[in-house]
């Protein structure tokens, strides 16, 4: 069996002729599972489709729609296990997610690890800010990462600054055209 998270961003290796080495490799090797996960659900078609060109083969694709509210609710309520949380925050972090797998266990994963480093803690509004600090602004977190990597494709090969000067300007409160 081989998993391979947010497969899209093999690319980011630089290496050469990616696509048609890899498609030897997995068409070479058909005993093998191959799992590969992707949250940008159009560059991983393009990738299968077209530049892996799996025509043929026993592969099979899945995509995960986000959760439904009733759904996102028991995925946060089983996170927390043994942590009561009020259902206005639960109802929040659903909201904040888009009720997507993915960024719902980022973020109620956050927030767990910052309430068992610091116990005094109980699980609010104000203590969820500070659980996604670190998710969001350090430079190693989760979804700094995947803003980052959005930034760079918005500006595209040419490293155009637009998108990020105006993500900029926005975030300081100017929102007039």
């Amino acid at each position: 069996c081989f998993i391979l998270d947010e497969f899209h961003r093999i690319e980011s290796f630089k290496i050469k002729d990616i696509y048609n080495q890899w498609r030897k490799c997995i068409m070479s090797h058909k005993n093998t599972l191959c799992i590969l996960t992707s949250s940008n659900i159009t560059l991983a078609n393009k990738i299968i489709d077209c530049d892996l060109n799996m025509l043929f083969g026993n592969f099979q694709k899945v995509v995960f729609e986000p959760f439904d509210t009733k759904t996102a609710r028991a995925f946060i309520r089983n996170k927390f296990k043994g942590i009561v949380l009020e259902r206005g925050l639960i109802d929040f972090l659903a909201d904040l997610s888009s009720c997507k797998p993915f960024y719902l266990k980022v973020i109620c994963d956050a927030c767990i690890d910052y309430l068992a480093k610091n116990p005094g803690f109980k699980p609010d509004i104000s203590s969820l800010v500070l659980s996604l600090e670190e998710a969001f602004i350090e430079k190693w977190g989760t979804l700094n990462k995947i803003f980052y990597d959005l930034i760079n494709q918005a500006q595209g090969q040419e490293k155009d600054t637009l998108p990020t000067d105006i993500l900029i300007t926005l975030s300081k409160g100017v929102n007039r055209i």
